[in-house]
């Protein structure tokens, strides 16, 4: 059973309750509850004010935002990236060849410093080319490829893979390298054939047989 506070018990409970209440009130005071419209309204005029609300729609947001290019929505008009025009990718040219190749072979164009929505947002910039680059020599060059040319190239790439992974093709895939082996597919033993249904997964390619 428990005992009966004492005088100086209740006392210290009482004034512990008062300060908190008091504490609460000077923070409604401070903080009055307003909407958003209203917050908007208020300080309308603070250049951040976008970025302000962008936090209070979702707390959680990344805080390093993504490159975007002039002539694409904002981060704040396009958050999740629907409307933009550009995939834009870093290309190491301290690589032999990998910034030739990105540019002669994959389609790649350099962007440009005039290019950027916020010239802040690229860390460690190297300002000594008007090519955006990055880096203590400038090695990292910031490249573009329009996102629907992307998108249909990868398309096109992952429906040739898939076309690959087909019974026909694999069987046809190991007879070649038996030929170049200087085996005979129809009349060596060591030539291992496909049999049964093929399935296919993320990680893995069996036989039905294997299971």
């Amino acid at each position: 059973m428990t005992a009966p506070k004492t005088p100086v018990q209740k006392h210290t409970e009482r004034v512990q309750r008062e300060a908190k209440q008091r504490e609460q009130q000077t923070q409604r005071r401070a903080n009055p509850p307003q909407s958003p419209e209203q917050m908007r309204e208020a300080f309308k005029d603070l250049d951040s004010i976008d970025i302000l609300d962008r936090r209070l729609t979702n707390p959680e947001a990344e805080t390093v935002l993504p490159i975007r290019l002039t002539d694409e929505p904002t981060y704040a008009q396009d958050p999740e990236g629907r409307k933009r025009r550009w995939y834009l990718r870093w290309f190491n040219t301290s690589i032999p060849n990998r910034f030739h190749s990105a540019t002669a072979a994959q389609g790649y164009v350099p962007v440009l410093w005039t290019e950027l929505q916020d010239k802040e947002i690229v860390s460690n910039a190297f300002a000594g080319s008007d090519q955006v680059r990055r880096g203590d020599r400038g090695l990292e060059v910031l490249c573009k490829m329009p996102l629907v040319y992307y998108l249909a190239i990868k398309k096109k790439q992952r429906d040739r893979h898939n076309r690959s992974l087909q019974p026909k093709a694999m069987r046809e895939a190991v007879a070649r390298e038996a030929m170049k082996a200087g085996l005979d597919p129809d009349q060596n033993d060591e030539v291992g054939q496909i049999v049964g249904d093929i399935k296919t997964g993320r990680e893995r390619l069996v036989s039905a047989l294997d299971e």
